[in-house]
């Protein structure tokens, strides 16, 4: 094992636009130099950021093609000097439509496991900081919120009432969504996609929401369906880590 031990100044101006990136919520690439600790940013532009004139064209452009499928930091040995690339990406954005009490503990999961969620619900009574302490909320109706202000979101429908999810979905499917979620049985998410105009092969919607784990307990079916969200946002195909040598390749 090798530990990279960098000390950073608060007044160091790459590390200070590195943050600048972070909080503005974009994707980049990280290159260290590990001899000399400078670092380098390839933004989500192509843009270099930082030291570039030691740092060889292949680090650079590998780093280009790792930023959306790299999963893990790596270490590059090349001409004599080590460079660590990390593809840093800001947190999907979930959104949790329904502020019922079954959608605390998938709020609470679902922060847990790294996601920016969101609750979309209107009863400020229902959706506030007290009983989701984890999460940001938009106390709007579904047709109150822009889409374009959410594209490429996450989100899961499970207001637990017709015209609300109906209202939702129509939101969603305009939002240029990651994903959609719906909860219920298929033949009422059916019904749902009739009454607007859509159908399945509309948007990337999941029916009946959740992996098939045999859940009863309102706690039971959100582990379900935040397993559901981390399969599809790592790229996995669910089933069982027993017999694998690797369990995190």
């Amino acid at each position: 094992m090798d530990i990279f031990i960098l000390p950073i100044e608060p007044d160091d101006e790459f590390w200070l636009m590195t943050n600048q990136i972070v909080q503005k919520g974009q994707k980049f690439t990280l290159i260290l130099d590990v001899s000399t600790g400078k670092g380098l940013i390839i933004d989500k532009y192509g843009n270099l950021i930082g030291n570039h004139e030691n740092v060889p064209s292949e680090v650079i452009e590998k780093a280009r093609m790792v930023m959306d499928t790299q999963t893990r930091a790596e270490m590059v040995n090349l001409e004599g000097n080590r460079f660590l690339i990390d593809a840093i990406k800001p947190s999907e954005h979930l959104i949790i439509a329904g502020a019922g009490r079954d959608a605390v503990p998938v709020v609470d999961l679902a922060a847990k496991a790294g996601f920016s969620v969101t609750v979309l619900d209107s009863r400020k009574d229902f959706n506030n900081d007290r009983l989701f302490p984890l999460g940001s909320n938009l106390q709007k109706c579904p047709e109150e919120i822009n889409p374009c202000e959410f594209t490429g979101s996450w989100w899961v429908v499970m207001n637990h009432v017709q015209s609300l999810d109906e209202k939702t979905l129509q939101v969603a499917l305009k939002s240029d969504p990651r994903y959609i979620g719906v909860l219920g049985p298929i033949s009422r998410t059916t019904e749902l996609l009739n009454t607007i105009g859509e159908d399945f092969n509309s948007g990337p919607i999941h029916s009946p929401i959740g992996l098939d784990l045999g859940a009863e307990t309102m706690e039971e079916v959100a582990l379900s369906i935040v397993s559901e969200l981390m399969a599809v946002r790592n790229g996995r195909i669910p089933a069982p880590l027993h017999g694998k040598v690797k369990i995190h390749a």
